[in-house]
């Protein structure tokens, strides 16, 4: 079988490479990129900096040794435009009652968590697991745990002090919710001892982003047998390339990171390999990520340059490893997706236990965001990831050389299973991973991926013979600012602020009826027509409102008719629970645990409608929904709506 043979010529090589290595002083493949990664020479390999692109030259050369086929052009090089911000001040002050003013150390008593946050902000200061329900704008929370940091933030606290043993900065993009300052243990002492004698805590963060430069993936591949459209398959390996720069002095030398490229580019030999004794069956792409601690921006954008929902992709990200005495975890944004359980499978079988839970801090986030299979390998916590413990020194490369044989094994049976799919269709007439649930998915993709190239008023009959779709496809999405919409509808009225977030925007989608396309049978196929009908307040179904908050938070509003029902009441694949409260009935819907959207059902005029309610916050991996009112703040909120301007 062709994953033993794999295992076993893993083996030999790996016997002659240690064999020569030792008879000639050379280190192992792996010890010997690490080494290079983590040298002084490329100072913490921040994306933008000399060092991060000596870096990105080094890891394009081993792929030219391996001789892997270039991704694009004639450079393994994959630039894209790079984004980060410069800290320009700093500060965290405590007033105590007398009068005094006490101002912490950056660096030595508390370092932000999150390099992307303007605030400028004094609070009254809470402590302790029982004050977490009484938290406001105007208080500061310090999280003695993780747990009461999750919990904190799911509150409107101005910002979060997190108690921890090291520090450990989050670069990102954009701003977060709630910003989360780490302190010392001295300093998280000198808080709880003296918090009868504080008056409030202060903090003031300033950035500017730097003018936008280039920076480069390194991108790799092997080419599969497998045709194009519905039957080709992709499988990305990945692995970040770069760490945090350096710092106050004190250089990140990101080792558990530089060991996933390391065990990344032992897999490409490995695979290169068997290629040429047997081609796959799946395309293979090799990346080496760049701009992973600047909001995973090298692997957005790959994925935005070959998502296509005629293709099968998976990815599994090579996040940190090898870390003596460290367990390892896999993180998902769906944890019971095949990819991940089969994974965690094979490495239990291999002696490692890994828990699986979910994450989006990780290069698979940036699939997940397509819905598409991703896992990444990462370390329990706590780790000294993204801090200065992580060294090289502390590797343990007997690990690395393990997780390397059987992540082999596991990219040879996914291709095995792949191939298996396209010789036997008729077994498996939504493929190997998909659910009947999952297949319309990709229906609907195809037909939204349609209705995106048609204009307002616009239609056609999209007939796609491949995968059956024959459906009367149109754009009755229109997108005004709200003085445009208030003059076309005087009809409505609009709230212009809800729970602290001001109206944007509104788009009015209209009845497909109102565009009189008439008998479907006598359009012509993939013509595009044009309504020429003019709209009224009763051709609308449905309205979405977009509204601004705080530190680039969104709420969107939509309010549908009676005649139709909720996209989260469609899926019936969504967790949720009912609440009432205060005289109010509305549904609470989750996702991974964490509560995201409310759906509303109301009467006006004798008639019924549905209002759902989503929330998306910042977080250093984009925008993430997000629900965090407790249900007496959601009742609140919603009794606060004129739903009559609405109706």
């Amino acid at each position: 079988m062709r994953a033993w043979r794999a295992l076993l010529l893993l083996a030999i090589a790996s016997a002659i490479l240690l064999a020569g290595c030792e008879a000639s002083g050379e280190r192992p493949p792996q010890e010997r990129i690490v080494k290079l990664l983590t040298a002084k020479k490329m100072e913490g390999r921040l994306a933008g900096t000399a060092g991060n692109e000596e870096a990105v030259q080094a890891i394009g050369e081993e792929f030219a040794r391996i001789g892997l086929e270039k991704y694009s052009g004639d450079d393994y090089r994959v630039l894209f435009p790079y984004q980060a911000a410069e800290r320009k001040e700093i500060s965290l002050k405590v007033t105590m009652k007398d009068g005094s003013v006490k101002e912490l150390v950056y660096g030595k008593h508390f370092r932000e968590r999150v390099i992307r946050m303007d605030l400028d902000a004094a609070a009254e200061l809470m402590m302790g697991e029982d004050s977490i329900d009484s938290l406001t704008a105007g208080t500061a929370f310090v999280a003695a745990s993780e747990e009461e940091l999750d919990r904190a933030q799911r509150r409107s606290t101005r910002f979060i002090l997190a108690r921890t043993d090291m520090f450990k900065p989050y670069p990102a993009r954009r701003n977060l919710n709630v910003p989360v300052v780490d302190i010392n243990d001295d300093t998280y002492g000198f808080l709880k001892k003296k918090q009868e004698e504080i008056e409030s805590i202060s903090l003031r963060m300033k950035y500017e982003d730097k003018e936008e430069a280039k920076a480069a993936s390194v991108i790799g591949k092997i080419s599969g047998t497998s045709a194009s459209g519905p039957d080709h398959h992709v499988l990305v390996l990945s692995a970040p390339l770069d760490s945090l720069g350096s710092d106050a002095g004190k250089v990140y030398e990101g080792a558990s990171r530089a060991a996933a490229v390391s065990v990344l580019a032992g897999l490409a030999e490995s695979l290169k390999a068997l290629s040429e004794e047997r081609p796959f069956y799946s395309d293979i792409i090799f990346c080496a990520f760049n701009g992973r601690e600047n909001g995973l921006q090298g692997s957005q954008e790959l994925v935005n340059s070959i998502y296509d929902p005629h293709v099968h992709i998976s990815a599994v990200n090579l996040d940190a490893m090898g870390v003596k005495g460290s367990k390892l975890n896999l993180l998902a944004d769906n944890t019971r997706n095949r990819l991940v359980t089969s994974l965690a499978d094979e490495l239990k079988q291999g002696g490692f236990n890994a828990e699986t839970r979910n994450s989006f801090d990780g290069d698979h986030a940036s699939f997940g965001y397509y819905s598409l299979p991703a896992v990444s390998f990462g370390l329990e916590e706590p780790n000294g990831v993204r801090t200065v413990r992580d060294r090289a020194e502390d590797l343990d490369y007997g690990e690395l050389s393990r997780i390397s044989g059987i992540i082999l094994d596991f990219v040879q049976k996914q291709d095995e299973e792949a191939k298996l799919e396209h010789n036997h269709a008729e077994a498996y007439p939504f493929g190997r991973e998909k659910s009947m649930y999952e297949y319309q998915d990709v229906k609907q993709q195809l037909v939204q991926r349609e209705m995106a190239k048609l204009a307002f008023k616009q239609y056609e009959l999209f007939e796609n013979k491949e995968q059956d779709i024959r459906e009367l496809v149109s754009n009755p999405y229109q997108n005004m600012e709200k003085e445009e919409f208030q003059n076309r509808y005087p009809g409505y009225s609009l709230p212009q602020s809800v729970g602290g977030y001001s109206l944007r925007s509104v788009i009015a989608i209209l009845d497909e009826k109102a565009f009189g396309a008439g008998n479907v049978d006598e359009l012509e196929p993939n013509r595009i027509y044009t309504s020429d009908k003019t709209f009224e307040k009763k051709d609308i179904n449905e309205l979405s409102l977009s509204y601004e908050g705080k530190n680039g938070s969104v709420l969107f509003l939509s309010v549908l008719n009676g005649e139709g029902s909720s996209f989260l009441q469609d899926s019936g694949m969504i967790p949720s629970r009912e609440v009432m409260r205060n005289g109010l009935e509305f549904t609470i819907y989750d996702r991974a645990g964490t509560a995201y959207s409310v759906l509303y059902p109301f009467n006006s005029g004798g008639k019924d409608y549905k209002a759902t309610l989503v929330a998306y916050v910042m977080t250093d991996t984009g925008m993430s929904p997000k629900w965090e009112l407790d249900d007496a703040e959601t009742a609140a909120l919603l009794k606060g709506i004129d739903w009559k301007g609405l109706a």
